[in-house]
């Protein structure tokens, strides 16, 4: 952790709050859905402006309920979020949609292909 010096010459420890911060509610929620019988899965959620990956994986829909698929994949300067789900008549908000028609009309290549048509969409 960087350690300075405020202008008072106190300590200042520069500490990235947000990923932390952002880490810990994945864990609740998380927590929550897999001791909660009435929760049938959650969906990933993005920020307004998602990365190639995160598109991918929210892309799936309400795909993440056993603890293995439960695991949030999040990355460096992800703002993503598990949303639970709780009932079966559910919409997924559009932007979801959205990302899963791209991974319809892609599917199949590799990685770099698909963060390639990402980029050119």
């Amino acid at each position: 952790m960087p350690v300075g010096l405020c202008a008072d010459g106190l300590p200042l420890v520069l500490v990235p709050p947000f990923p932390v911060l952002q880490e810990a509610g994945r864990d609740a929620v998380r927590l929550a859905l897999q001791g909660d019988p009435g929760a049938i899965g959650y969906f990933r959620a993005t920020d307004a402006s998602p990365c190639y990956f995160c598109v991918l994986m929210a892309g799936r829909g309400t795909v993440y309920k056993s603890k293995r698929t439960a695991a949030f994949g999040a990355h460096p300067h992800c703002y993503c979020q598990a949303v639970p789900i709780f009932s079966r008549r559910y919409q997924l908000p559009a932007t979801n949609d959205r990302f899963a028609r791209m991974r319809r009309d892609f599917w199949g290549g590799s990685l770099a292909d698909w963060r390639t048509y990402y980029g050119n969409t």
